[in-house]
């Protein structure tokens, strides 16, 4: 079942899915491996160049190395914010599977946790514990878990006196294998699939909002967030610099929000 996931991730995915699943892919990669090694110096040079494709920001910076170390600022805090959302998609799985009490008990702390805006909870949680990559990630997937936890919630409960679940266990399954791989990965699959795109478009939205407010990744460090801002409306900057941020920001979110939207189950 678990050899035969990809295959069935890989037919109930459309083509922008699968765009924005590279893309996820290429963002973490250039940001956890290349972006810590990018450097962007201040030159006296302007305009477009070889070396400069995209342009360079009023400063001389070279305006490409600042969207690849942005990069960074994006994936890192996805990071923290999956891990942490993945811990409660798991804890969700769990006491949905185990019922009464304990399942009512997880969606009275979800309940809790979704009643507040999500952009304020990571606010008030970057205000209390400082401006860190780790805060932001693990405020962003606490704020995010309330929808994930719904989801699986939704799927994993109906099926724990489902008949084919029954027969399974009647005849030997071990529990974990029915809930793990069976219930989460393979039921569950295509819909945590959507919403791992829907916490990047959330994590990438939030952070250059929190940039552009100050609460998060503050000039000489890139982001795409600062990006936009840093530029927007100069005259002494080329229109490739000012819009390439604005651009990839915007692609980004878009391509992981539409992603992550809705579709019917076969």
């Amino acid at each position: 079942m678990i050899r035969a996931l990809p295959a069935r991730l890989l037919r109930q995915t459309g083509p922008v899915e699968r765009v924005a699943v590279a893309v996820l892919l290429a963002v973490l990669l250039v940001g956890l491996v290349v972006a810590p090694f990018t450097t962007s110096p201040v030159t006296e040079l302007r305009g477009l160049s070889a070396w400069a494709p995209l342009g360079r920001d009023h400063l001389g910076r070279n305006v490409l190395a600042r969207l690849v170390g942005g990069a960074g600022s994006a994936a890192v805090p996805f990071v923290w914010a999956w891990g942490v959302t993945a811990l409660g998609v798991v804890a969700c799985a769990a006491c949905s599977w185990a019922g009464g009490l304990v399942r009512a008990a997880f969606g009275a702390v979800t309940g809790v946790l979704g009643a507040i805006p999500r952009f304020v909870w990571v606010l008030l949680a970057l205000s209390v514990y400082g401006r860190s990559f780790a805060v932001l990630g693990v405020a962003a997937g606490l704020a995010f878990l309330p929808s994930a936890a719904a989801v699986v919630d939704a799927r994993i409960a109906p099926w724990r006196t489902d008949p084919s679940v029954q027969a399974d266990l009647a005849h030997g399954v071990p529990r974990r294998a029915v809930l793990w791989e069976r219930l989460l990965l393979w039921e569950c699959g295509p819909d945590l699939l959507r919403q791992t795109l829907g916490l990047f478009g959330f994590v990438v939205v939030l952070e250059a909002t929190l940039a552009y407010l100050g609460f998060a990744v503050g000039e000489p460090w890139p982001s795409w967030g600062n990006a936009v801002v840093f530029d927007w409306g100069r005259s002494d900057v080329t229109a490739v610099a000012r819009l390439a941020p604005l651009v990839t920001l915007w692609a980004a979110a878009w391509l992981a929000t539409v992603a992550s939207g809705p579709r019917e189950q076969p």
